[in-house]
């Protein structure tokens, strides 16, 4: 999946902002509640989610490689653990979502409490790849003033992307 780095802002942002809401139209234009097509949809959307872990793992590990020897806070375990669990959870929720919102209103008591374990490891994948780019642009251990504005760009990737995806193509252009 090496192709995340070379991808330019505009493919990203065609990617992962435009398609799946061209997708999600289109579904919605297609089918008709109730008609059983309930399966397709959740193949859409867990190829969506896939792409979107696989590009944040992609990302992550390879900027985790060209990390300084000196730097040794950052768990390439914990990010990969917390993606693959973000991704199971995603998938599990957009499969039954319209189950606990529309025909069963009364969620189980457990959604909520592994969902929010899901937004903490979104946050620290986030956090993970900030860190390690900026450490790799500074070669040794950054401080939060340095990947700062890399976690914002990628917690709001419809917009942070067409400054941070720069960024990754510039530095793995290099090798």
């Amino acid at each position: 999946m090496r192709f995340f780095l070379k991808m330019k802002h505009w493919q990203f942002f065609a990617l992962f902002a435009v398609l799946p809401l061209i997708v999600e139209a289109a579904y919605d234009n297609l089918f008709t509640t109730g008609d059983g097509s309930w399966p397709i949809r959740l193949v859409l959307n867990a190829v969506i989610v896939f792409l979107a872990v696989a590009y944040l793992w992609t990302v992550g590990d390879n900027l985790h490689r060209r990390l300084p020897e000196k730097i040794a806070n950052l768990s390439l375990r914990w990010f990969r653990a917390g993606l693959l669990f973000a991704f199971i959870e995603l998938v599990y929720l957009s499969t039954f979502a319209s189950f606990f919102i529309i025909e069963k209103p009364a969620s189980p008591f457990y959604i909520v409490p592994i969902h929010m374990l899901a937004t903490v490891a979104i946050f620290y994948a986030i956090y993970f790849i900030a860190k390690s780019l900026a450490s790799v642009e500074k070669e040794e251990e950054a401080t939060i003033n340095d990947w700062a504005g890399y976690f914002f760009m990628l917690w709001f990737y419809p917009i942070g992307i067409w400054f941070f995806q720069p960024r990754i193509n510039r530095l793995f252009e290099k090798k």
